[in-house]
């Protein structure tokens, strides 16, 4: 299993949402026609506003996690996205193709592997 950090700049989609402040994704999912429903926090910490996102078009969100790639954060500023994924390495594969697919720049700014003794853990 690996663990991936990618940044990307925030779709079109997600611009209408988001509308320039800080928008934080705590938990991302695919329903069975492809619609991506989000638990999110926009604002900061000190002014914020929890709420669920259904029904979102997001080609972006969509690739990765068709990918196999689960989504652990992700968070969204200044138009840019900031995602925290765990993969398998054919998951990996397969992410960088939709990447490329959708002829969208991005930077993977780390990889590491999870070792055999450690437990993948989501916080609330």
């Amino acid at each position: 299993m690996l663990r991936v950090v990618i940044e990307t700049k925030a779709p079109k989609e997600c611009a209408k949402i988001h509308r320039q402040s800080l928008m934080t994704l705590q938990r991302i999912q695919a329903d069975p026609e492809g619609k991506i429903r989000a638990f999110v926090i926009i604002g900061s910490s000190g002014n914020y506003k929890r709420t669920i996102i259904e029904n979102h078009e997001c080609r972006l969100a969509k690739a990765l996690l068709s990918s196999g790639a689960i989504v652990l954060h992700a968070q969204i500023k200044d138009g840019e996205v900031l995602w925290i994924l765990t993969c398998t390495w054919d998951g990996f594969r397969r992410l960088l193709s939709n990447l490329d697919s959708l002829r969208l720049k991005y930077e993977i700014i780390s990889k590491t592997t999870f070792y055999k003794e450690s437990t993948l853990t989501n916080k609330a």
